[in-house]
C-alpha cells in the first residue's frame, strides 16, 4: 500500500490504495472534487499517531489519536483522513 495526500483549496485528504492512480481513482469518486497538489506520505511516517479519531464518532468524547498504519483497513482503495467535516457526516 501507498498513501497520499491530495490539496482542494483549505481541505485536504488521505487515500491508501495499491498506486497512485487507484488513489487518484477513490478521491475522485469520494471527494468529487479537482485537487491543487497530490504528495505521498513515506512509510517512515507510517506509525506517528496523527489522525483524531472519536469513538463512535461521538463529539462529546474526547479524541485519541491514531497512526495511518492503525486506519488502513485491508488492499482496497480507502480514505484514511480528512479535514474536511463533510466527508464524514
Amino acid at each position: 500500500m501507498k498513501v497520499f495526500k491530495f490539496y482542494c483549496g483549505e481541505h485536504f485528504y488521505a487515500f491508501a490504495a495499491q498506486t497512485k492512480e487507484e488513489a487518484i481513482a477513490e478521491f475522485e469518486e469520494e471527494a468529487g472534487d479537482q485537487y491543487t497538489n497530490c504528495e505521498e506520505i513515506p512509510e517512515s511516517e507510517w506509525d506517528k499517531p496523527q489522525i483524531n479519531i472519536r469513538e463512535d464518532n461521538y463529539y462529546r468524547k474526547k479524541p485519541f489519536r491514531i497512526s495511518i498504519r492503525e486506519a488502513i483497513c485491508g488492499t482496497r482503495p480507502q480514505m484514511i483522513f480528512s479535514n474536511d467535516p463533510a466527508m464524514w457526516e
